[in-house]
Protein backbone atom coordinates (compact mmCIF):
# COMPACT_ATOMS: atom_id res chain seq x y z
CA UNK A 1 0.00 0.00 0.00
CA UNK A 2 2.98 2.32 0.32
CA UNK A 3 6.55 2.46 -0.93
CA UNK A 4 9.48 4.44 0.46
CA UNK A 5 12.81 4.83 -1.32
CA UNK A 6 15.83 4.97 0.97
CA UNK A 7 19.19 6.13 -0.32
CA UNK A 8 21.80 7.09 2.22
CA UNK A 9 24.49 9.53 1.22
CA UNK A 10 27.00 7.96 3.63
CA UNK A 11 27.53 5.20 6.20
CA UNK A 12 26.96 7.81 8.88
CA UNK A 13 23.47 8.48 7.55
CA UNK A 14 22.77 4.70 7.45
CA UNK A 15 23.38 4.63 11.19
CA UNK A 16 20.89 7.38 11.97
CA UNK A 17 17.71 6.15 13.66
CA UNK A 18 15.65 8.69 11.71
CA UNK A 19 16.95 7.41 8.37
CA UNK A 20 16.38 3.72 9.21
CA UNK A 21 12.98 4.27 10.87
CA UNK A 22 10.89 3.28 7.79
CA UNK A 23 12.40 -0.21 8.03
CA UNK A 24 10.65 -0.69 11.39
CA UNK A 25 7.28 -0.68 9.67
CA UNK A 26 8.31 -2.36 6.41
CA UNK A 27 7.05 -5.81 5.46
CA UNK A 28 9.39 -6.09 2.50
CA UNK A 29 12.59 -4.48 1.23
CA UNK A 30 14.05 -4.60 -2.28
CA UNK A 31 17.78 -4.02 -2.84
CA UNK A 32 18.37 -2.61 -6.29
CA UNK A 33 21.02 -3.54 -8.80
CA UNK A 34 24.07 -1.51 -9.70
CA UNK A 35 27.28 -1.94 -7.73
CA UNK A 36 27.31 -4.27 -4.76
CA UNK A 37 30.37 -2.44 -3.42
CA UNK A 38 28.20 0.66 -3.05
CA UNK A 39 25.55 -1.28 -1.11
CA UNK A 40 28.27 -2.73 1.09
CA UNK A 41 30.07 0.57 1.68
CA UNK A 42 26.88 2.42 2.59
CA UNK A 43 24.87 -0.17 4.51
CA UNK A 44 26.75 -3.34 5.58
CA UNK A 45 27.42 -3.38 9.31
CA UNK A 46 25.16 -0.40 9.97
CA UNK A 47 21.80 0.15 11.62
CA UNK A 48 20.19 -0.51 8.23
CA UNK A 49 21.61 -4.05 8.18
CA UNK A 50 20.41 -4.59 11.76
CA UNK A 51 16.90 -3.56 10.69
CA UNK A 52 16.99 -5.91 7.69
CA UNK A 53 17.96 -8.82 9.93
CA UNK A 54 15.13 -7.91 12.32
CA UNK A 55 12.68 -7.74 9.42
CA UNK A 56 13.54 -11.29 8.36
CA UNK A 57 13.17 -12.55 11.93
CA UNK A 58 9.68 -11.04 12.02
CA UNK A 59 8.67 -12.89 8.86
CA UNK A 60 9.27 -10.06 6.42
CA UNK A 61 10.87 -10.36 2.99
CA UNK A 62 14.16 -8.99 1.68
CA UNK A 63 14.84 -9.38 -2.03
CA UNK A 64 17.26 -8.03 -4.56
CA UNK A 65 18.36 -8.17 -8.17
CA UNK A 66 21.88 -8.28 -9.55
CA UNK A 67 24.01 -6.35 -7.02
CA UNK A 68 21.15 -6.56 -4.53
CA UNK A 69 21.26 -10.36 -4.76
CA UNK A 70 25.06 -10.54 -4.47
CA UNK A 71 24.97 -8.40 -1.31
CA UNK A 72 22.67 -10.82 0.56
CA UNK A 73 25.57 -12.86 1.95
CA UNK A 74 28.40 -11.70 4.21
CA UNK A 75 31.00 -13.22 1.89
CA UNK A 76 30.25 -11.17 -1.21
CA UNK A 77 31.66 -11.18 -4.71
CA UNK A 78 32.43 -7.51 -5.19
CA UNK A 79 33.74 -7.74 -8.75
CA UNK A 80 36.15 -9.65 -10.99
CA UNK A 81 35.70 -11.79 -14.07
CA UNK A 82 37.63 -15.05 -13.62
CA UNK A 83 38.95 -14.31 -10.14
CA UNK A 84 36.49 -12.96 -7.60
CA UNK A 85 37.39 -9.88 -5.61
CA UNK A 86 35.87 -10.52 -2.22
CA UNK A 87 33.92 -7.93 -0.31
CA UNK A 88 31.59 -7.93 2.68
CA UNK A 89 27.86 -7.91 2.15
CA UNK A 90 24.91 -8.32 4.47
CA UNK A 91 24.64 -11.36 6.70
CA UNK A 92 21.06 -12.09 5.60
CA UNK A 93 21.60 -15.49 3.97
CA UNK A 94 24.12 -16.98 6.38
CA UNK A 95 26.75 -19.53 5.35
CA UNK A 96 26.23 -18.76 1.66
CA UNK A 97 27.86 -17.03 -1.29
CA UNK A 98 25.74 -15.64 -4.11
CA UNK A 99 26.73 -14.81 -7.67
CA UNK A 100 24.40 -13.40 -10.33
CA UNK A 101 24.11 -13.19 -14.14
CA UNK A 102 25.71 -16.58 -13.70
CA UNK A 103 25.39 -18.63 -16.88
CA UNK A 104 24.92 -15.63 -19.15
CA UNK A 105 28.27 -14.18 -18.08
CA UNK A 106 30.06 -17.52 -17.56
CA UNK A 107 30.93 -16.98 -13.91
CA UNK A 108 31.47 -20.59 -12.85
CA UNK A 109 35.22 -20.28 -12.32
CA UNK A 110 35.02 -17.24 -10.07
CA UNK A 111 32.32 -18.84 -7.93
CA UNK A 112 34.30 -22.07 -7.55
CA UNK A 113 37.50 -20.23 -6.67
CA UNK A 114 35.87 -18.08 -4.04
CA UNK A 115 33.99 -21.03 -2.57
CA UNK A 116 37.30 -22.90 -2.22
CA UNK A 117 38.39 -20.13 0.15
CA UNK A 118 35.20 -20.67 2.18
CA UNK A 119 34.69 -24.45 2.15
CA UNK A 120 31.94 -24.34 4.79
CA UNK A 121 29.60 -22.20 2.66
CA UNK A 122 27.04 -23.11 0.03
CA UNK A 123 27.66 -21.13 -3.14
CA UNK A 124 24.82 -20.25 -5.52
CA UNK A 125 25.10 -19.00 -9.09
CA UNK A 126 21.80 -17.42 -10.14
CA UNK A 127 21.22 -16.88 -13.83
CA UNK A 128 19.37 -13.97 -15.40
CA UNK A 129 15.58 -14.11 -15.40
CA UNK A 130 15.67 -16.47 -12.42
CA UNK A 131 15.25 -16.13 -8.66
CA UNK A 132 16.46 -18.17 -5.71
CA UNK A 133 13.74 -17.94 -3.06
CA UNK A 134 15.11 -18.64 0.43
CA UNK A 135 12.68 -19.32 3.26
CA UNK A 136 15.16 -19.01 6.10
CA UNK A 137 12.72 -19.83 8.91
CA UNK A 138 11.59 -23.01 7.10
CA UNK A 139 15.03 -24.01 5.82
CA UNK A 140 13.69 -24.26 2.28
CA UNK A 141 14.83 -23.11 -1.15
CA UNK A 142 12.70 -22.59 -4.23
CA UNK A 143 13.45 -21.60 -7.79
CA UNK A 144 11.32 -19.45 -10.08
CA UNK A 145 12.08 -18.06 -13.51
CA UNK A 146 13.27 -19.04 -16.95
CA UNK A 147 16.79 -20.37 -16.33
CA UNK A 148 18.77 -22.14 -13.59
CA UNK A 149 20.49 -21.79 -10.26
CA UNK A 150 23.69 -23.75 -9.76
CA UNK A 151 24.52 -24.80 -6.19
CA UNK A 152 28.14 -25.55 -5.32
CA UNK A 153 27.78 -27.76 -2.26
CA UNK A 154 30.57 -28.74 0.17
CA UNK A 155 30.58 -32.36 1.23
CA UNK A 156 31.67 -33.19 4.74
CA UNK A 157 33.23 -36.64 4.23
CA UNK A 158 35.69 -36.02 1.40
CA UNK A 159 36.12 -32.27 1.45
CA UNK A 160 35.28 -32.15 -2.26
CA UNK A 161 32.40 -30.20 -3.71
CA UNK A 162 29.46 -31.32 -5.74
CA UNK A 163 27.23 -29.32 -8.03
CA UNK A 164 23.45 -29.31 -8.20
CA UNK A 165 21.32 -27.71 -10.88
CA UNK A 166 18.06 -26.25 -9.65
CA UNK A 167 15.35 -25.18 -12.06
CA UNK A 168 12.02 -23.43 -11.89
CA UNK A 169 9.55 -25.29 -9.72
CA UNK A 170 12.20 -27.06 -7.62
CA UNK A 171 11.71 -26.95 -3.84
CA UNK A 172 14.70 -28.08 -1.83
CA UNK A 173 15.38 -28.69 1.85
CA UNK A 174 18.42 -26.58 2.74
CA UNK A 175 19.78 -28.96 5.40
CA UNK A 176 19.30 -31.89 3.03
CA UNK A 177 21.16 -30.07 0.27
CA UNK A 178 24.08 -29.39 2.60
CA UNK A 179 24.24 -32.96 3.92
CA UNK A 180 23.89 -34.67 0.56
CA UNK A 181 20.55 -36.29 1.37
CA UNK A 182 18.93 -34.15 -1.33
CA UNK A 183 20.34 -34.36 -4.82
CA UNK A 184 18.71 -32.17 -7.39
CA UNK A 185 20.50 -32.97 -10.62
CA UNK A 186 22.47 -35.71 -12.30
CA UNK A 187 26.10 -35.33 -13.47
CA UNK A 188 24.87 -35.62 -17.06
CA UNK A 189 22.56 -32.63 -16.55
CA UNK A 190 25.45 -30.59 -15.18
CA UNK A 191 27.78 -31.51 -18.05
CA UNK A 192 25.08 -30.64 -20.57
CA UNK A 193 24.26 -27.32 -18.94
CA UNK A 194 27.88 -26.17 -18.63
CA UNK A 195 28.84 -27.31 -22.12
CA UNK A 196 25.95 -25.29 -23.57
CA UNK A 197 27.36 -22.18 -22.00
Amino acid sequence: TSIRVLQAASREESNLAEFAMPLDEATGVWLSGGQQALLSDRYAGTLVEDKLVALLKQGGVVGGSSAGAAAMSKVMIEQGSDEAIEGQGFDLFQDAIIDQHFLRRNRLNRLIRLSESHPDRLAFGIDEGTALVVQIHKGRLGIIGSSYVLACVPTTESGTRRFEIMKSGDHIDLAGLKSGRVKVSSPAELDSLLSDE
